[in-house]
């Protein structure tokens, strides 16, 4: 089981994938803290984006799925983590992304070349917002040995209680889980 993403660290950099395998998995692009070194793995990753060449349905579809897909794991191995945040890069469309352990909210294209300013402020949200806006848990931590320190928000420090953690009670599975496409296909003909 993977330590949560520590949330203090020295900083958040933008670094493309160059077509490393994390997993068994190549996202574009991936925000990560600056002391992490070439060996990224899921726990590492605070956010995401997906590139693709053009605007189309197609491509968007592409693009939601390998997010979601991204998002699954990162959950998975962040067990402090509540939500994804990451982006799509359409041509000159952007769009944000949310995943949660149950759903997905996505975003009204941006066109980066008409709002240039506005796409600015999203990267920097992306690389200096810390923590809680990046979807993290912060009423526990994950210690050494797999103890968890769990408090109700407004309680003092002094008076969490230690737990073991034995495993996950839910794992998303994204926003597309493969059983989807069938279920679909079920509920179009009269039974």
């Amino acid at each position: 089981m993977m330590v949560p993403h520590d949330t203090n660290h020295k900083g958040l950099k933008w670094q493309a994938s160059d077509r490393k395998y994390i997993g068994q998995r190549k996202p574009d692009i991936i925000l990560v803290p600056k002391e992490v070194n070439d060996n990224v793995k899921w726990g590492d990753i605070v956010s995401t984006v997906e590139i693709k060449y053009k605007q189309s349905n197609d491509l968007l579809n592409d693009a939601i799925l390998q997010l979601a897909d991204t998002a699954a794991l990162v959950l998975h191995h962040q067990i402090n983590r509540q939500w994804f945040p990451c982006m799509s890069l359409l041509g000159t469309n952007l769009r944000m992304h949310v995943f949660t352990r149950g759903g997905s909210l996505h975003t009204e294209p941006l066109d980066i070349e008409k709002n240039v300013s506005l796409f600015t402020k999203v990267l920097n949200y992306f690389t200096e917002e810390r923590g809680k806006m990046h979807g993290y848990d912060e009423s526990f931590t994950l210690g050494r040995d797999s103890v968890t320190t769990l408090w109700w928000p407004g309680s003092e420090k002094g008076l969490q209680k230690p737990y073991e953690l034995i495993g996950k009670l839910f794992l998303s599975t994204g926003a597309y889980p493969p059983h989807i496409k069938y279920c679909v296909h079920l509920t179009e003909f009269d039974c």
